[in-house]
């Protein structure tokens, strides 16, 4: 059901406000590790020579990473679940079960 991905997206929209309200930058070999390896957040905390080589101007504090990374799109994460499942009922829980 195509109509799941608006959560996602919704979620992302608005993680990607507060990125561009602390100025969250990182480097093209950062770029997509994401929370997986910690690349992107910890490229974002770190302002080094090669940072500056690739173009970075800004680091954020641990608490503004913290924010960033984990706060806002865990918040975002359950608002935009709410608003298309329960307010809009897009979808329900059992759309996201896969029969094996």
């Amino acid at each position: 059901k195509p109509i799941t991905m608006l959560p996602f997206l919704l979620s992302s929209a608005i993680a990607g406000v507060f990125v561009a309200l602390f100025n969250v930058q990182g480097t093209a070999q950062s770029a997509g590790f994401g929370y997986i390896g910690l690349v992107g957040p910890i490229q974002s905390m770190t302002l080094d020579a090669a940072s500056k080589a690739a173009g970075m101007t800004h680091a954020i504090n641990g608490i503004q990473s913290l924010i960033a990374w984990l706060v806002v799109p865990i918040v975002a994460g359950f608002i935009a679940n709410f608003v298309f499942s329960k307010l809009f009922k897009f979808y329900t829980a059992e759309d996201f079960h896969q029969d094996i």
